[in-house]
């Protein structure tokens, strides 16, 4: 999948700048194109071309489909709307509330929610469109434990090394830079699932198709 970012000159640059991952075919390449700094205005995922629009203060107004003619697609529009604190307090049918430290607590519209936190801030309940779900913490406040009660399903996390589905095989974990899981391998390597992403350089995306990928230690090997 393909990935093309367009920006907002905020403020004016009079340069233009192209940073693009390594790919093996030339619709592979994920790019940036920036002039300046400033809002995404455009982004291009696969087939898709999402168009996004901005308020005085950068904050998002309103995202778009846009076929090849240059019309919106039908049903993609979504506004958003803020309250006084800047939290999103609509996104096209959904609004949602925020506790008195500004978490939100409850989602209302096409799909209803509600969420509990403990003294930690830490999300621990959830029930989205009826189904519940538990987040565990240790005392250092890391996630350890999931449990999907509704289906049936629970995961254990090994801090940020590897997560365990119902007592199966674990899935080795591979972060970001920001310490998010990117990437999740079996126990031999082998990638499982992937975050696609859009980075200035972006080992990950499908620039890789066709290609089998395997992991040792903190080390990419393509096959």
């Amino acid at each position: 999948m393909s990935s093309t970012l367009a920006y907002v000159p905020f403020p004016q640059s009079t340069g233009l700048s192209q940073i693009h991952a390594p790919a093996q075919a030339a619709n592979d390449n994920c790019f940036l194109h920036v002039v300046g700094a400033g809002n995404i205005l455009e982004k291009q995922v696969g087939a898709r071309t999402i168009e996004m629009t901005y308020n005085g203060v950068n904050r998002l107004t309103s995202h778009e489909d846009i076929d090849a003619g240059g019309n919106t697609v039908s049903g993609t529009k979504r506004i958003l709307s803020y309250d006084s604190h800047g939290n999103v307090s609509w996104l096209g049918s959904q609004r949602f509330r925020y506790d008195s430290v500004e978490q939100p607590y409850r989602i209302l519209g096409t799909v209803v929610g509600d969420y509990v936190y403990d003294g930690n801030l830490k999300r621990v309940k959830s029930v989205i469109a009826g189904k519940t779900i538990y987040n565990v913490y240790d005392a250092s406040g890391t996630l350890v434990h999931v449990d999907e009660d509704t289906d049936g399903k629970y995961t254990d996390y090994i801090g940020k090394i590897a997560r365990v589905t119902n007592g199966g095989w674990a899935t080795w974990l591979h972060m970001d830079h920001l310490g998010s899981a990117q990437t999740g391998t079996d126990m031999f390597g082998w990638v499982s699932w992937r975050e696609p992403t859009c980075f200035a350089f972006d080992v990950f995306n499908d620039a890789f198709r066709g290609t089998s990928c395997l992991f040792l230690s903190h080390h990419l090997l393509l096959r």
